[in-house]
């Protein structure tokens, strides 16, 4: 099942630090967007009802998506006010979203062990120097079994290796300071070392943001061939890492 946006991303903002968290609205990154919250959804063990996390939710796109592909409710976790704000406007009559301002560890004291499932998409990357403490608190938050689904900048994609290694085009792309791509093998061996089973990493998407309108339709068709062919494939721009908690 695929799922296209019906309305246009919005426009890149700022949260209250300063960073910006989105791309400037444009054809392509509709369609990835689009793309990835139907890619998560799937990657998601669920039955219609149950309920979802997600982490970084920002101003809400993705999350009716996944509630509208799954059935489920869904509750948007962001650390920034303006775009929790930006969700709910984004969602209004929309009774399946529901979105929070707060940390992970704050819903962890309030509802822990509730979700059947929590997913990101771009999230895990910023807490890369916190990472086995955030893994310990998302498996705190899942009901046993519960399963999970994160989209991640892959390193060896020499787009995303340039703009997170270089100094000139971190700044050029406004990233976070502790923001940094994964490879596949870090990424797996972190998930498992904190205690999540089935855990799987495989190599996804070769859209990236800014892609020019013209190409968007023959770079998502040659992404598709790229993701089966070996070898290729892990110059893919993502990594989708998925597992479950402990039963």
């Amino acid at each position: 099942m695929v799922s296209t946006l019906t309305k246009p991303v919005p426009n890149s903002v700022r949260d209250e630090r300063g960073y910006s968290q989105l791309w400037s609205e444009s054809p392509s990154l509709v369609v990835r967007t689009s793309r990835r919250a139907t890619l998560l959804a799937q990657s998601l063990n669920l039955r219609p009802g149950g309920r979802v996390l997600e982490i970084g939710s920002g101003v809400g796109t993705k999350a009716g998506i996944v509630a509208d592909l799954t059935g489920c409710r869904v509750t948007g976790l962001d650390l920034s006010e303006q775009f929790t704000q930006r969700a709910r406007a984004a969602n209004t009559g929309n009774d399946s979203v529901e979105f929070v301002c707060a940390s992970v560890a704050q819903l962890v004291s309030e509802t822990p062990g509730v979700y059947d499932a929590i997913y990101g998409d771009g999230i895990l990357h910023h807490l890369v120097y916190d990472l086995d403490r955030s893994l310990a608190l998302l498996q705190r938050l899942l009901r046993p079994g519960g399963s999970l689904a994160f989209i991640e900048p892959n390193k060896a994609n020499p787009y995303v290796f340039g703009i997170f290694n270089v100094e000139r085009l971190r700044k050029l792309t406004h990233l976070e300071p502790d923001e940094m791509a994964f490879t596949k093998t870090f990424i797996a061996t972190k998930w498992t070392s904190s205690g999540f089973a089935n855990v799987n990493v495989l190599y996804r998407d070769f859209l990236v943001p800014g892609t020019p309108s013209f190409a968007v339709g023959p770079l998502t068709a040659l992404g598709a061939m790229l993701e089966k062919t070996r070898g290729l494939r892990m110059l893919s721009q993502s990594l989708l890492i998925t597992g479950n908690s402990p039963t």
